[in-house]
């Protein structure tokens, strides 16, 4: 029965974030033809495909998460070209709107805390490290489909804040972003923050930057496993600990007479206590805990878990949860100093 009841909450839990996904690319599109509608500009075509992001260097050409800009202009430029070889009309120049009110203000480079103001700059520059990376998913409305993902970004105060992308992107590289739009983040997906950033629009860009210019640490916020039986059911929560168990892949039965798969291990930290975690569906199909890292008792870090409404000291993980194994943080260099200091090897007896 609580093996029925866990894999019913967990596809409820996938169901939302489906549905979620959904909303944001509804309330993105929206937003977007919005604003097309207030500036759009005659002669120039509407394309708004998503395509991936070609890295560039840091005094190079910002890389596009969107490119439908460009490719509009480029049209737009053919079909003058076209129009000046069949006519002895010569097209007159374009406008210089430099001077003009309707010119675009240079960036402003901001932090994350200038970024949640009421009045955020509205062309504004953001230099930050991604900290971790959620699983892809995939995303369909109507006749369009592509990924999602969520990232935690730090800036150079070491401020962190959680951006929505709808492409893919490296860990543990330092970014300049820009033309996101800044929104309240949902308690429901992101109980950790206030707000998030999402990109999605033409104006998007990112430029890789090279080098560390100091900052970008990822703050520490995490919750000893002892502490997870006095959290209220859902609260999502950062931990750390040695891998002690993991099963193999195993298919449940539902009470509907579907199966699921699923996977669990077990993390045990410095306070002595342990924790069962367990993934389902794609989080158990594609875990990078295998029983091989319990085995060799690899330290596992969890940013996003997610506290069982069920079980004491039990965790479920779902896409928008990150699993690192042995990252090299503070945390994780104080947890193998204690294990360094155990006599013996953890003992589940």
């Amino acid at each position: 029965m609580l093996n029925d009841a866990l894999a019913d909450l967990a596809a409820k839990l996938h169901s939302d974030i489906e549905m979620r996904i959904t909303e944001m690319v509804d309330e993105l599109e929206k937003r977007e033809a919005r604003e097309e509608t207030q500036s759009k500009e005659p002669g120039k075509e509407n394309d708004a495909d998503l395509v991936g992001y070609t890295p560039s260097t840091r005094d190079g050409t910002s890389c596009d998460f969107n490119l439908g800009e460009q490719q509009a202009e480029e049209r737009t430029s053919a079909k003058r070209k076209r129009a000046a070889d069949n006519s002895s009309v010569v097209p007159g120049p374009t406008p210089d709107r430099r001077g003009s009110a309707a010119a675009v203000p240079d960036k402003k480079e901001v932090t994350v805390s200038e970024l949640i103001e009421d009045s955020p700059p509205e062309n504004w520059s953001l230099t930050a490290r991604v900290a971790s990376v959620s699983a892809l998913r995939k995303w369909e409305k109507g006749n369009r489909s592509g990924h999602v993902c969520t990232l935690e970004i730090i800036d150079k105060d070491n401020q962190p804040i959680r951006a929505v992308l709808f492409n893919q992107i490296k860990a543990e590289m330092l970014f300049e972003f820009s033309g996101g739009k800044v929104q309240p983040a949902h308690p429901k997906w992101n109980a950790v923050s206030t707000h998030e950033l999402a990109f999605s629009s033409p104006r998007a860009r990112l430029i890789p930057l090279s080098g560390d210019d100091g900052g970008f640490a990822r703050p520490s916020r995490l919750t000893f496993i002892k502490n997870i039986a006095d959290l209220p059911p859902r609260t999502i929560v950062d931990v750390c600990g040695i891998c002690i168990t993991c099963t193999d892949v195993e298919e449940v039965k539902l009470t509907d007479g579907r199966t699921k798969p699923k996977r669990s291990f077990e993390l045990v930290d410095q306070s002595g206590e342990i924790a069962h975690v367990t993934g389902w569906d794609d989080m158990a199909l594609q875990s990078k805990i295998v029983p091989e890292v319990a085995d060799l008792q690899r330290i596992v870090a969890m940013k996003g878990a997610r506290v069982d409404i069920h079980t004491e000291r039990s965790l479920c993980i779902d896409p928008n949860t990150v699993v690192e194994v042995e990252p090299k943080t503070s945390p994780v260099a104080r947890l193998l100093e204690w294990k360094k200091r155990q006599e013996t090897v953890v003992d589940l007896e």
